[in-house]
């Protein structure tokens, strides 16, 4: 008769490494984690840019205005 012991494996958002916080995801090697990050940083970008471009837009529909 064996016994199994109920041991789960952490997953990538519980990642138990040296780090702890935000220095965990940003210092990680983990390529699940890695691609989280590139996918968040995308996105900001992208919406950072697009309502750049929108102010500069409406700039230019006012001109002589602002």
């Amino acid at each position: 008769m064996s016994v199994h012991k109920n041991v789960t494996e952490p997953t990538y958002l519980e990642y138990r490494g040296k780090y702890k916080g935000i220095f965990a995801w940003i210092l990680s090697t983990d390529h699940k984690r890695i691609g989280l990050l590139y996918l968040f940083s995308i996105m900001t970008f992208f919406i950072v840019g697009a309502t750049i471009g929108l102010l500069m837009k409406f700039d230019l529909s006012l001109p002589g205005k602002l």
